[in-house]
């Protein structure tokens, strides 16, 4: 709550629940890079439809959550469809093997679905798309006819793929210099995903707003943690 109250984010439409203990999550990077996250939900798991008080809003940027945080949300979506202007999804693999079924509502109402090349292969199985052996532009295509809204997936250090209304675009990954001892991807897909949601929303071109979420992804890695090393929207330029 004092990181963001100091980054100058509202903290009104938080909910604090008295008995239960904040959600945490334990990063452990290996030599490798590749993140693991072990996540104690806490007060996350407490989420419900009715706790939800956002009225309206621009943007709705909805991440990996527990299944009851996917029913409210899918609730509150059916409830209210257009009480928010742009709704973008994120869904973790877990999400989308065990809670397809809580996740499609919400992949109904979004206008922007981000997901990684195996999350996109799985989700591609679960909706019955053909992906067995398809270049990422394909499933990216056909995930693209199946969704009402923007489609990317992205593939690390290979770039990403969003659909749009002229085609595919594709962007590869912006090379950023790190320190020698640091080979940490922590916090790019989030910065990534949520860059793309905003600029989207704000009506930059799907090629632009393809490009100012991979140099922010790219800044991101400069730093070990999640987050400090994103760049401020004031300071991202196409």
């Amino acid at each position: 709550m004092r990181t963001l109250t100091q980054s100058n984010v509202s903290t009104t439409n938080v909910e604090v629940v008295d008995d239960t203990p904040t959600g945490k999550a334990v990063v452990t990077i290996p030599r490798s890079g590749d993140a693991s996250v072990m996540a104690a939900r806490g007060a996350n798991l407490r989420l419900r439809a009715d706790s939800i008080s956002i009225k309206s809003a621009d943007l709705l940027y909805v991440t990996a959550a527990p299944q009851a945080a996917y029913r409210a949300i899918a609730q509150r979506l059916s409830d209210a469809p257009r009480a928010f202007e742009f709704v973008a999804f994120n869904p973790g693999m877990g999400q989308i093997i065990a809670d397809f079924a809580q996740c499609e509502p919400v992949i109904a109402e979004c206008d922007l679905l981000v997901v990684n090349k195996n999350e996109a292969r799985q989700l591609a199985q679960q909706m019955d798309l053909p992906c067995s052996g398809l270049p990422i532009m394909d499933i990216c295509r056909g995930l693209g006819r199946r969704c009402q809204g923007f489609v990317c997936i992205t593939d690390g250090e290979h770039g990403a793929w969003l659909t749009g209304d002229t085609g595919i675009f594709y962007q590869p990954a912006f090379e950023q210099r790190r320190p020698a001892y640091q080979s940490s991807t922590l916090g790019a897909g989030d910065t990534f995903g949520a860059t793309l949601a905003y600029m989207l929303r704000m009506r930059e071109s799907p090629e632009a707003a393809l490009q100012l979420a991979a140099r922010n992804a790219a800044a991101t890695m400069t730093a070990l943690d999640a987050h400090s090393g994103a760049l401020w929207i004031v300071d991202l330029s196409v």
